[in-house]
């Protein structure tokens, strides 16, 4: 049998009849299904393609597991309930046996809000395929028959970002009742979408909704939490997701799939757009602080991959294979090239880190390869297409069909508040040895720069409060002006002998007004202050005024009448001990590179130990 289909194949190939992998016996492949071989143009003869796949197939069949859990909890149900009954349960309290989605009326009202507030940010989604999805899902749901609990996920993903906005930025409409309510059960259908992507890990097989699904609670996470473990954790378990369906290898050789039918090109766009997305995260994450500092997963010769048209989605159903819009025309994928862009500056500042981080003589420093990653940097800000510039005098070409202007006006400020928070991250270490090394002068002055292109961004909003008072509320966002605040706090704590010590610390109390209006909109801002009030202090900066209600606790200083402002109480962030008499560079050099993505104090006392001056306060 298994002869004859080689043969009947052999001749198919020679004939130009269609290709196809032939099955083994049926009762060696029980439940196993053998691919298609792919039409691929190349020297090598027909025949020898479909062996190579079958053998590929072959080699493959190990890695498929047969075992199946239990679910959470058996079997998901899923019931559809109104909004306002959801939220009601839910903010009493209440634990619901199922899973429970809004009625498709307002499922839709919240996608089309999610769309015009946060798809931009993350196009990893084909908007008319989703709306599919959401229609059949309730079809079946009010048929009774089974559903995908894919998309199902995805559903309750999208649900779960957009009230979450809702409760924390300007998203338009009466959805909720109230933020409380909003982001209560923004958080309940974040907890059904891990459920859900759990049990598609214990009981099946991930598709590509599934990768979607994680990335996009990946970025409702990282806009709450930070980069916290449960973030990490959700980024790693989504590449062997992504290649366990193949994204990776998306446009190689034996992998390319046919770009034929309208539905193959918006697979195989969508397939690149979500690896891409996935690829960038990793190298972002790099560079983000924490156990995880200078390390990442994806290598770039590990990957086959197309990088994404310049197309919207309108163009995807209506338009060729190989069509692409010219990268002067604004699409959502604008922004995505830009991130590709930074992600890859990102990887390669990450390998100097990992690099760096053996080094204790501050002469091993290549620091030739400093200056030419601060110069990728600095390209990737003028060779910024202008649809994506803050330049208040260039002139913005109109936006086109498939993005408005409020959401390119969010993708410039993402792109540009990332590039300016990396670009300081790679000199910060180079600032902190200034005064031991002339060369690292160059490093203060474009560390000191970038900090302050990010909290000028406070005042250079063209509309304040509509467009910024939301993103403040978000942890992602206040943890960069975080970062350029340890900047400003870290160089008038070390380099004393700058000068201009008045104006410098004038200019560090201002911009603690950045996280002191963020106080009341995010937790985490509170301790934010706390950290940089304490390392002040530890340094003996004083500054006119602390921050109001901020607690802090310093061992080696002694208050005097000068410190009446700070509010000092046991318990809370200590730093150092305040005895050493000169700096620890080795010390401070290794405490860099640990240190984490949440700020706390304990992060603070790791990274500033060793860092204390045997001068009198400032």
């Amino acid at each position: 049998m298994v002869l004859n289909a080689r043969l009947q194949r052999l001749e198919e190939a020679v004939f130009g009849g269609q290709i196809r992998s032939a099955a083994p016996d049926a009762t060696l492949s029980q439940g196993l299904n053998c691919p298609s071989t792919t039409q691929v143009n190349s020297p090598e003869a027909a025949h020898a393609k479909a062996y190579s796949a079958d053998s590929r197939w072959l080699e493959g069949v190990s890695s498929q597991g047969l075992l199946q859990l239990p679910g959470l909890y058996g079997e998901p149900c899923i019931q559809i309930a109104s909004l306002a009954t959801i939220a009601a349960g839910v903010t009493a309290g209440d634990k619901p046996t199922a899973t429970l989605l809004p009625c498709v009326e307002e499922s839709m009202q919240l996608f089309h809000s999610y769309l015009e507030h946060l798809d931009a940010l993350q196009h990893i989604i084909h908007v008319p395929s989703v709306i599919d999805i959401i229609q059949q899902l309730y079809v079946a749901l009010q048929s009774g028959q089974p559903v995908s609990h894919s998309h199902v996920a995805l559903t309750l993903a999208i649900l779960a970002s957009t009230a979450t906005y809702w409760g924390l930025g300007d998203a338009s409409g009466m959805l909720f009742a109230s933020v409380p309510e909003a982001l209560a059960v923004g958080t309940y259908w974040l907890k059904s979408t891990l459920d859900m992507l759990e049990d598609i890990v214990r009981t099946g097989s991930p598709d590509l909704e599934t990768v979607q699904t994680t990335i996009l609670a990946v970025f409702l996470i990282y806009h709450t939490e930070g980069t916290s473990p449960q973030l990490q954790h959700l980024h790693a378990s989504a590449l062997p997701k992504a290649k366990g369906i193949g994204l990776h290898l998306t446009d190689s050789i034996h992998s390319a799939r046919p770009e034929e039918t309208r539905e193959q090109i918006i697979d195989a766009e969508m397939r690149r757009r979500v690896w891409w997305h996935l690829a960038s995260t990793d190298w972002i994450l790099s560079l983000s602080g924490g156990p995880h500092e200078g390390t990442y997963s994806v290598h770039p010769r590990h990957m086959q991959v197309k990088k994404p048209r310049n197309v919207t989605d309108e163009d995807i159903i209506t338009q060729s294979a190989d069509f692409t819009r010219p990268e002067s025309e604004a699409t959502p994928n604008s922004y995505y090239f830009q991130r590709i862009r930074v992600a890859e500056a990102c990887r390669d500042v990450a390998d100097v880190t990992w690099e760096l981080a053996a080094v204790r003589d501050p002469a091993q420093v290549a620091y030739k390869r400093i200056i030419a990653l601060d110069r990728r940097f600095a390209a990737l800000m003028e060779e910024m297409p202008d649809v994506l510039r803050l330049a208040p005098d260039v002139s913005k070409p109109a936006p086109m069909a498939g993005i408005s202007s409020a959401q390119l006006e969010k993708q410039r400020y993402f792109i540009y508040i990332v590039i300016q928070t990396r670009r300081a991250k790679l000199h910060l270490p180079f600032l902190l040895r200034v005064q031991q090394d002339e060369r690292f002068v160059f490093s203060r002055e474009m560390c000191l720069s970038s900090a302050r292109a990010v909290l000028a961004l406070r005042t250079s909003m063209p509309n304040p409060h509509p467009q910024f008072i939301g993103p403040m509320r978000l942890v992602g966002i206040v943890r960069h002006f975080f970062l350029a605040l340890v900047v400003l706090t870290m160089d008038i704590c070390v380099n004393k002998a700058a000068g201009d010590v008045e104006g410098r610390k004038t200019e560090v109390q201002e911009a603690f007004g950045v996280l002191e209006d963020a106080r009341n909109l995010c937790a985490t801002a509170t301790t934010f202050l706390e950290s940089l009030v304490t390392v002040l202090q530890k340094h003996r900066v004083r500054l006119g005024r602390c921050p109001h209600g901020v607690a802090i606790s310093g061992r080696g200083t002694t208050p005097t009448d000068d410190d009446a402002d700070y509010s000092l109480r046991p318990g809370t962030a200590r730093i150092g001990n305040g005895d050493a008499t000169e700096f620890d560079f080795d010390g401070l050099w290794r405490s860099y590179f640990d240190f984490g993505a949440n700020a706390d104090a304990q992060n603070w006392d790791a990274l500033f130990s060793d860092l204390d001056t045997a001068n009198g306060a400032v």
